[in-house]
């Protein structure tokens, strides 16, 4: 699991995503040691956050609980760590998404403003722009793990 975020973000506001990083790692932690009272947890804020406006139906609360049984077994890495990347696997993913022809100089944006983008449909129908040298993009410029704790 990893979290995303811009940029200037990260070097204007390294103390913030630290610490948001740190309690997001304490979170997954916590869910990954106990997945049942991690479930029940989910189902109560689901429930709390759609009181006003309940869901078609309820959680069903055996397969929230399943869900989390198998999902919570991956949540962290070998070392008991949470988001840390791998370069060797990004490094596979870049290989894949360049031997399927994805990785390409387009990307999908609702607003269309600039060359570089298109709408989902136009990529969709082949509008992607040039292939990008999978030599080119090095997997480690796509990642850090800095701010993790």
């Amino acid at each position: 699991a990893g979290t995303w975020t811009h940029p200037s973000t990260l070097s204007e506001q390294a103390d913030r995503v630290s610490k948001f990083l740190q309690a997001t790692a304490r979170g997954y932690q916590h869910a990954a040691q106990h997945p049942e009272e991690a479930a029940e947890e989910l189902i109560k804020a689901v429930k709390a956050e759609h009181a006003a406006h309940p869901l078609p139906e309820e959680l069903d609360a055996a397969f929230v609980k399943a869900s989390q049984a198998y999902t919570s077994q991956h949540y962290l890495d070998a070392a008991g760590k949470w988001g840390h990347m791998d370069e060797a696997v990004w490094s596979r993913f870049l290989d894949w998404l360049s031997a399927s022809g994805l990785l390409t100089s387009k990307v999908q944006s609702r607003t269309l403003s600039g060359e570089n983008y298109a709408s989902l449909d136009g990529l969709r129908q082949g509008d992607v722009g040039q292939p990008i040298p999978r030599e080119s993009l090095p997997a480690e410029s796509l990642f850090t793990n800095a701010f993790l704790p």
